[in-house]
């Protein structure tokens, strides 16, 4: 899924998750804002471990292009 839609579903499911809250009484608690809360941690997992891997491939190809020097004749 790609990062901008990622976003999207998080700040979507903030909504919800805050209305779900509202309406539980304020309570945190709440089985139904625990769940939301949940899924919101799972979509900034996803964000982040691709950011990881994105980074890590990065520094790989930046490696790969360097020529090893040699030294003697």
């Amino acid at each position: 899924m790609e990062e901008k839609r990622l976003i999207q579903l998080i700040k979507e499911k903030q909504g919800v998750m805050h209305t779900t809250y509202l309406h539980a009484g304020r309570n945190l608690r709440d089985e139904k804002v625990l769940a939301a809360s949940e899924e919101i941690d799972h979509l900034i997992n996803a964000i982040m471990r691709r950011q990881i891997f994105t980074h890590k491939m990065r520094i790989k190809e930046r490696k790969e292009t360097y020529l090893p020097l040699t030294v003697g004749p």
